[in-house]
């Protein structure tokens, strides 16, 4: 959080940081919320800290990506990249941190948000996104 406010300070000074601080502790959370969604753009410049920059997408940004991969979530996309390499529910529980009955939801909600009956749809759909590469050629691995 420091680090945060730091690139806040950074951006504009002190003072000024310092009396819209002050403004903030005044208002109310949705208050805020609806400030902050109305001032995007002009916050847009402000760089987050490096270890913070992929975790955090706005709610219009991380809206734009579920649009964008037919409605899957960031966690469900990992887990359809897993499947596109070839892994079972235990190797991506293993590979996540989470149990095997989390990875067998997460498949159940991928095959149901694309409308698929099998891993290998999921597959060939990561593949056909970019989120995952096609695997090689089976014969020129087994001449190998």
């Amino acid at each position: 959080m420091d680090k945060v406010i730091a690139a806040c300070i950074a951006k504009m000074d002190e003072a000024t940081f310092s009396g819209a601080y002050e403004e903030g502790k005044k208002i109310s959370l949705d208050e805020a919320v609806d400030l902050a969604l109305k001032s995007v753009g002009e916050i847009a410049d402000i760089k987050l800290p490096h270890t913070m920059e992929s975790s955090v997408l706005l709610p219009s940004q991380r809206d734009a990506e579920k649009q964008k991969y037919g409605g899957l979530t960031a966690r469900e996309r990992e887990v359809a990249v897993q499947i596109a390499q070839g892994k079972s529910n235990q190797a991506i529980a293993a590979a996540l941190f989470v149990g095997l009955k989390t990875v067998e939801a997460h498949v159940t909600r991928i095959l149901s948000k694309l409308g698929f009956s099998s891993r290998a749809q999921i597959a060939g759909w990561a593949v056909a996104k970019g989120l995952a590469k096609a695997p090689q050629d089976l014969d020129s691995l087994s001449r190998e």
